[in-house]
């Protein structure tokens, strides 16, 4: 088992691989249960961790997937990742560029953007059911 070796690129190409089959499919292929604690975040999208490292070990070369038992997820498998300085240092680099585009007012604006979207929409399915227009912050919707 080499899960030290694993890096960005097998994580992706697993991530890759679970959004290709879904994730009902990518867990039962992997023999993995939905996560409980812990999830994987790419690009906005999340995936449950344990399965990812498990099918992401299979893209190293010459190893196999592991499944859910061959090894421990959560805080004892980040102790380990995080033990090696290299692997530290790779994430510590990824971090600071996030911490760098983060900011609340983003945050926040995004999430409210999201909500006036769907409510939005949930107004113009309700009206096109009606035939009747709704009035939402000065604008109608049909």
């Amino acid at each position: 088992m080499a899960l030290r070796e694993l890096s960005r690129h097998e994580i992706l190409q697993a991530v890759a691989e679970y959004d290709r089959l879904g994730q009902d499919s990518f867990l039962e292929k992997y023999g993995f249960g939905t996560a409980r604690s812990y999830w994987l975040m790419v690009d906005g999208k999340t995936y449950d961790s344990k399965a990812i490292v498990g099918a992401a070990h299979g893209f190293l070369p010459g190893q196999e997937s592991l499944a859910a038992a061959d090894f421990s997820g959560g805080a004892a498998t980040m102790g380990r990742l995080l033990a090696a300085p290299a692997r530290l240092a790779e994430l510590s680099v990824g971090a600071v560029d996030h911490a760098r585009a983060f900011s609340w007012e983003r945050t926040a604006s995004g999430l409210i953007g999201v909500y006036r979207s769907a409510v939005e929409a949930n107004h113009a399915a309700q009206a096109a059911t009606v035939g009747v227009p709704l009035q939402l912050d000065g604008a109608r919707l049909w």
